[in-house]
């Protein structure tokens, strides 16, 4: 089955980081184009979904009003055709020190499986001092996501300067993680039948050797 992504990136340009410049949802929509490049590599559907800036929001989350039903609209069409569908939403975080971090809901397991992955890979790479999980359930992103899975991730903290600056540096890896986190959610291991087959190959590899063995024994 082949699986189909909706990145939706942060539209919060409010929230400012402590490095010149920067804010949350600039380097999300920046992260999330990489994000859908790294799964398109992977064979997977992507497409980048960003909402108009906070700042500009006549009524409180307007924009997300807007966009997260085109997302779960597109990915009603996925799904109508075949596909496993995903709803990911990339933020940003402060006020909790170093981390990278992701929200869950009660109802949606992959939002804790998944997320934590990705959060786990995160503070991996980019060194960030722990993993966060935030329980929001029944908050717009869960309840505007439908029949769909969805994961929101706190990717680093932008009020921490060292998460920052690996982030500078490791944006790209950090959106290979992410990607390469998405598709193991979609496509678990089956490690017992992986074993298995190794165990058979082991073996026809040991019967063979005795069979060279007897035919070589004087």
């Amino acid at each position: 089955m082949r699986l189909s992504v909706a990145v939706i990136s942060s539209n919060q340009d409010r929230n400012v980081g402590v490095l010149p410049g920067h804010n949350e949802a600039g380097s999300m929509r920046f992260l999330a184009d990489k994000v859908v490049a790294h799964l398109e590599s992977l064979d997977v559907t992507a497409q980048h979904f960003a909402p108009a800036l906070e700042s500009t929001d006549k009524t409180q989350y307007a924009a997300l009003y807007k966009t997260f039903p085109e997302a779960r609209a597109w990915c009603d069409q996925r799904k109508a055709a075949g596909d496993q569908t995903l709803i990911l939403h990339l933020h940003s975080d402060a006020g909790g020190g170093s981390h990278s971090g992701y929200c869950y809901s009660t109802k949606r397991p992959e939002s804790t499986t998944l997320g934590r992955a990705c959060a786990e890979a995160l503070r991996d790479l980019l060194g960030t001092a722990k993993v966060i999980g935030f329980d929001r359930s029944g908050w717009l992103w869960d309840k505007e996501a439908g029949s769909h899975a969805a994961a929101y991730l706190e990717v680093w903290a932008h009020d921490v300067r060292s998460d920052l600056e690996a982030a500078y540096r490791l944006v790209d890896g950090a959106a290979s993680a992410i990607a390469l986190e998405v598709q193991a959610w979609a496509v678990p291991v089956d490690y017992k039948a992986l074993w298995e087959q190794e165990k058979e190959r082991r073996e026809a590899a040991e019967a063979k050797i005795a069979r060279v063995l007897a035919v070589l024994a004087p």
